[in-house]
């Protein structure tokens, strides 16, 4: 059992068939029809299907062709159906089934429609709003993986899809690993048993990039690199070769963020993701997610307050302007009668031209001005 899937080979047919050109030629399979393809990387090929019984659109997972008899990658992908089935949280892609047909092993979730955060630093800079909007929404994800004793291992932006609804999505589990509670007076929990580098280079920690075991942590250097760049539009960490770049994580810091609006709270938390000893690092990712939050209605809270003070700003000019024009008018309209004006102010023998005319003071007509506009208003 894989939470509360089973891992079954059922008596149908194969979930997909070789065309004449050795690629693969999707159909039918039991409730799920294939509508075409939608990436494919080293951890897996994913493909849109249309699910027959409920109706829905769902996102299939299943290996490679090369790898789909390995027993490493199979045990991979059963252990990212396990680790999916175990996460409920409004920040993580949800699971829907999983099975096995005759030799190939799939992985039905939610199919997810909007772009991946990588496509959106592609297309533009993200103002620091909307920086504080998607990172607290990733921060709170990561928080529910971490608090499952899970990490993700390969956190990059490549792995958070932005929907149509506006929630960011954390994807791709297939290098998560369930930790292990070492016996230290520390309780740290840790990834043991890995063999060689995991993750992807420029996004990896420092105690990956050695290939140290790694704790939740690790998870949060990735999450500082990937803030790094929503912030400043660049990578943290990126050199001409991946061993340049394994090396300036393990050794050298990135360069400073040049950005005069960037709230000091951001640029602290950012700092201490990226610390390259661990321990610098938070305690737990509740307590940054916490932060982020925090940082996120403080900055909104502000930007209201300044929209707000420019619309009263607006609406003053607006009144004084009312009133100087009410001003200079009004002789002119008490003169020309117009709409009989003159009769109803100085009756109706006032037809007579008259020697004076009296100005009320100009402040007297922008009182009466400004309530005329606050009541319409």
């Amino acid at each position: 059992m894989v939470g509360q899937f089973e891992f079954v080979t059922h008596a149908a047919p194969s979930i997909y068939c070789l065309d004449t050109n050795g690629g693969p030629a999707w159909n039918f399979y039991r409730f799920y029809r294939i509508l075409g393809s939608i990436g494919a990387g080293g951890m897996g090929e994913v493909y849109k299907g249309y699910d027959a019984k409920l109706e829905r659109h769902v996102a299939l997972k299943t290996l490679p062709g090369n790898f789909a008899h390995s027993p490493e990658r199979l045990a991979r992908l059963k252990r990212e159906a396990k680790t999916l089935a175990a996460l409920n949280h409004p920040n993580i892609v949800t699971i829907y089934d999983v099975g096995q047909a005759g030799d190939v092993t799939y992985i039905v979730m939610e199919f997810l429609e909007g772009m991946t955060l990588r496509q959106i630093l592609s297309r533009e800079r993200l103002p620091i709003t909307k920086v504080l909007h998607l990172a607290s929404q990733v921060a709170d994800g990561l928080a529910k993986v971490h608090a499952a004793c899970i990490f993700h291992r390969d956190l990059k932006p490549e792995n958070l899809m932005l929907t149509k609804d506006g929630l960011v999505k954390i994807l791709d589990f297939g290098l998560a690993k369930q930790g292990i509670v070492s016996n230290e007076v520390s309780e740290t929990v840790t990834a043991t048993g890995s063999v060689g580098l995991q993750g992807t280079v420029g996004y990896m920690s420092p105690e990956q990039a050695s290939g140290q075991d790694v704790d939740y942590r690790a998870d949060q250097f990735s999450f500082g690199c990937i803030l790094y760049e929503m912030v400043s539009g660049r990578r943290a960490f990126s050199r001409g070769t991946a061993v340049e770049t394994l090396s300036a994580i393990i050794n050298e810091d990135p360069p400073a963020i040049s950005h005069q609006e960037l709230p000091q709270g951001l640029s602290w938390i950012i700092q201490r993701c990226l610390s390259k000893n661990r321990e610098d690092r938070y305690e737990s990712t509740k307590s940054l997610a916490s932060d982020l939050q925090r940082l996120r209605d403080h900055v909104n809270f502000s930007a209201q307050k300044a929209v707000h003070a420019s619309l009263n700003k607006r609406r003053q000019r607006v009144v004084s302007l009312l009133a100087a024009v009410l001003t200079l008018l009004l002789p002119l309209l008490v003169w020309l009668n117009v709409g009989g004006i003159r009769n109803a102010v100085f009756g109706p023998t006032a037809s007579k031209r008259i020697p004076s005319l009296a100005v009320l003071p100009l402040d007297i007509f922008q009182r009466i001005v400004r309530k005329i506009f606050l009541r319409t208003a």
